[in-house]
């Protein structure tokens, strides 16, 4: 999977779950209760900052690989059964780096 399509697969999968997932709250995903939200070719596009037609084509891709679906409104969300295990630790372990690399701008910024 190229750059573009992870960018596209997580600023979908952000835009999907950010209306159900307030910061602080508390879900459970073993129940599947976060709800999904669709959204347009148009709006991933501008949210990426990539081409409308190059948005669409990969999200076709990804449609084929499993990832995501679409609606009967042409609407584009996650498929949750699609997502495998190299996917989730994959995010986990990007996750790590992320807080890794806060905490040390984090120490940077109070020792300048």
């Amino acid at each position: 999977m190229d750059l573009e399509s992870l960018v596209i697969l997580g600023a979908l999968a952000h835009s999907n779950i950010s209306a159900s997932v307030l910061p602080g709250s508390h879900y459970n995903t073993a129940n599947n209760e976060i709800n999904l939200t669709p959204i347009r070719t148009s709006d991933i596009s501008l949210i990426c900052n990539i081409p409308k037609e190059t948005t669409r084509r990969k999200l076709e891709k990804l449609k084929k690989m499993g990832y995501v679906a679409r609606n009967d409104k042409g609407l584009w969300q996650i498929n949750r059964e699609g997502i495998k295990d190299e996917i989730r630790a994959l995010t986990k372990e990007m996750i790590k780096r992320l807080l890794k690399t806060a905490k040390t701008i984090e120490t940077i910024l109070k020792n300048s």
